[in-house]
């Protein structure tokens, strides 16, 4: 029989590694960010996936604020400014605060500590969203700046549609010449990334904006496997962002198919991207939302379930945050969404 001051050991052992468990660091961070997407549009999701969500896999939930407390409206380009870069722009800025200065981004932060780092969009590499991960500029709506300030951002893998402002330029210029100069393979058509290995990756794979997840071309998948297979690589950890664009996109045309066929996707790329990291012990990963574009429901329709888009605007709510592994716990509870930016940062230093 133990004796009582074993006992005692062992129990204070329990103790102070279950406290050092709960407050380990990652080694590797995946961010998947979720344009537009809202509490209903994860019922609805949930619905459509057999009542189960593949989010409800993740161990810890927490909520966003999404707007300041004296304004009622969201605007979009602040709001994942705030999870990128910790501050709310102002209107029309990438990158910079209120007084239109370059801020940190967390892609930079991460590039501090000699982490590796990748970007995959669903939507053109230019576009508003993944461009608050790298770039500081003073209108968003500058595509070819943006295009241009990506060979001074140091990602080493990046993925999504924008082919054009990269050759089919203004100036002339030909960044793509630019980019296998500073070392990057260059990825032109989505079946091609399947193939080839390299230290840095430019996935440039359509003109502008990638297809919607209904044309089947499986690009969400094959740009995570590439993006994956080249990061993990490194010795000190990778740090990768990933943009869902098209769920805000479904919902601001007013297209209940589309959008039923971005919510299938999305829980297809969860499971895929949880199936990889969800059971390392050395990678956290973050599911949360930018914030929330009206408001969707399920009606019958002929005797069958119809997706419903109520509403088109930005809404003022709370939005989802789902984490699992390492430091998860420290995204539970309602906070604002520029906490993010300090939390994940906390976990980087």
């Amino acid at each position: 029989m133990l004796k009582k001051p074993i006992l005692i050991l062992l129990a204070l052992c329990c103790i102070f590694n279950s406290h050092k468990a709960q407050n380990q660091k990652p080694k590797n961070i995946v961010l998947v960010v979720i344009d537009g997407f809202g509490m209903s549009h994860l019922s609805a999701s949930a619905i459509a996936n057999g009542g189960n969500s593949n989010l409800f896999k993740l161990t810890h939930t927490g909520f966003l604020q999404t707007n300041d407390s004296t304004n009622l409206t969201v605007d979009p380009v602040s709001a994942i400014s705030s999870i990128a870069c910790g501050i709310k722009t102002y209107e029309g800025g990438l990158g910079k605060d209120e007084n239109k200065n370059n801020v940190q981004n967390m892609l930079e932060l991460a590039k501090k500590e000699n982490k590796v780092t990748g970007l995959i969009t669903t939507s053109s590499i230019t576009y508003t969203s993944p461009a608050a991960f790298f770039a500081h500029q003073l209108n968003y709506n500058k595509r070819e700046r943006i295009a241009s300030s990506i060979l001074e951002s140091e990602l080493d893998v990046f993925i999504g549609g924008g082919m054009k402002y990269f050759n089919k330029r203004s100036d002339g210029e030909d960044l793509t010449r630019d980019l296998r100069k500073a070392g990057y393979k260059l990825y032109h058509e989505v079946p091609k990334l399947e193939k080839g290995r390299a230290k840095k990756v430019a996935g440039l794979v359509y003109p502008d904006h990638p297809a919607p997840a209904s044309s089947n071309d499986q690009y969400l998948q094959l740009a995570w496997h590439k993006a994956f297979r080249t990061l993990i690589k490194d010795d000190n950890g990778y740090f990768m962002v990933v943009n869902l664009t098209q769920i805000d996109w479904a919902c601001r045309a007013n297209n209940g198919n589309y959008l039923l066929s971005e919510l299938t996707n999305l829980e297809q790329f969860i499971e895929q991207v949880y199936k990889y990291v969800g059971v390392d012990r050395r990678t956290l990963l973050i599911v949360c939302s930018s914030y929330q574009r009206g408001h969707i429901e399920w009606v019958m329709k002929n005797d069958e379930p119809d997706l419903k888009i109520l509403s088109k605007s930005v809404k003022a709510e709370l939005v989802p945050v789902f984490a699992n592994g390492p430091g998860a716990e420290n995204f539970t509870g309602v906070y604002k969404n520029t906490e993010l930016y300090m939390k994940i940062k906390s976990l980087l230093f």
